[in-house]
């Protein structure tokens, strides 16, 4: 806060761009740091007339930037999920909307910081030195800066972490400059204390160790007997009971399949005969089958609406099941599916008989395939 309160001065002596680097496991208060940050920044820089939010929150998914309110960091920074041979900068319509969206932004919350990769970092300094041209040759366009979480956590899809020194053939610009500005945080702070698991028992304090040493792969026979105590095939046939209606994970496509073989399936539709066999990472995640019934729960696999909950990971019930007039669910797909979910806060579904207004209706969509030739309708 000296550091925002120095800069909103405005005076000459304006002290070093601010990059620093938050470690902490899952539960030491990270999200409510975040929070915490924002309130103040936004308290600071009110005047009572400030509309705008001084604070940006990305994080790398959907599910990640509904959990801080933020925006993902594709949608921030106006960065394509898919591009082509070369990463290009921003045209100049692009441009103008993006920097209005960054006019006034006195700092950046990066979460998850782990699974941001190298390139992802290369391009989002990229884009923010082409939105601040007065402060292209610093980081970030001069941009203050704080980068979230635990580097034990999950890595980047596709690319390299960002502490990464390795060399790499592919997209060996973007790798250098986002491993240049990981380099440029040359300021850390760890939050150590675990407010999730606070017991002091003897029993949460081995349970808590022994998740610590799971994570940094130095688990020792001790722990090992203790996970076993939870093993499936450990339990009673009333501590199963209690798994009936959770969601279940499971080591194989076949054994999914097995699991829930007695649900409906939707198929998909095709254009052709080649866009049948196409797999779901063509066919932007979508896969070829969908296992539906009034019941079951499933999981978007795309961001619809991020800032109304309806983000890539977030789960739900499906709630009805409606088809055209005269199709059926062996040869058609739902016309629509009603689903509730968990966190959603958007605008309620008009008045239907039969139909709660809570419920999200989710239609097929449609996933083209080489340059528009070949089409896929899915749900």
């Amino acid at each position: 806060m000296a550091y925002l309160k120095k800069l909103k001065t405005g005076e000459n002596d304006q002290p070093e761009t601010l990059r620093l680097n938050v470690d902490g496991t899952a539960g030491t208060g990270k999200t409510f740091l975040i929070w915490a940050i924002t309130t103040a920044l936004r308290e600071l820089f009110s005047d009572g007339t400030v509309t705008y939010d001084p604070v940006v929150r990305l994080a790398p998914t959907g599910v990640a930037a509904f959990g801080i309110r933020g925006w993902t960091i594709n949608f921030g920074l106006m960065i394509p999920v898919k591009e082509g041979s070369e990463f290009n900068q921003l045209g100049q319509s692009s441009l103008a909307c993006f920097q209005t969206r960054w006019k006034e932004i006195k700092l950046l919350n990066l979460d998850e910081k782990s699974m941001v990769g190298r390139s992802q970092v290369g391009r989002m300094d990229r884009h923010l030195c082409q939105a601040h041209p007065h402060n292209s040759d610093e980081i970030f366009g001069g941009i203050p800066t704080i980068f979230f979480v635990d580097f034990g956590q999950l890595p980047p899809v596709g690319d390299s972490p960002m502490y990464s020194d390795k060399s790499s053939a592919y997209r060996t610009a973007l790798h250098a400059e986002g491993h240049r500005v990981f380099e440029s945080f040359k300021q850390s702070v760890t939050l150590n204390t675990i407010y999730h698991q606070t017991g002091q028992s003897a029993e949460q304090v081995a349970f808590r160790e022994a998740l610590f040493r799971l994570r940094t792969y130095s688990t020792t026979s001790e722990d090992f007997e203790l996970f076993s105590g939870h093993f499936w095939d450990h339990l009673t046939p009333e501590q199963k009971t209690e798994f009936d209606d959770v969601l279940h994970l499971l080591p194989t496509w076949a054994s999914v399949l097995n699991f829930n073989c007695w649900r409906l399936v939707a198929s998909a539709k095709h254009n052709h005969t080649e866009a049948k066999s196409a797999k779901s990472d063509d066919a932007d995640g979508l896969e070829k089958e969908v296992l539906l019934a009034e019941g079951a729960k499933v999981m978007l696999t795309c961001n619809l609406w991020t800032s109304k909950g309806l983000v890539n990971g977030a789960q739900g019930v499906v709630k009805k099941i409606w088809f055209d007039q005269g199709s059926n669910s062996r040869s058609h797909l739902p016309a629509v599916v009603f689903v509730e979910f968990d966190g959603y806060s958007g605008p309620e579904t008009p008045a239907w008989e039969g139909i709660s207004p809570s419920w999200v209706p989710i239609v097929p969509a449609v996933a083209e395939l080489q340059g528009g030739r070949l089409k896929q309708e899915k749900l």
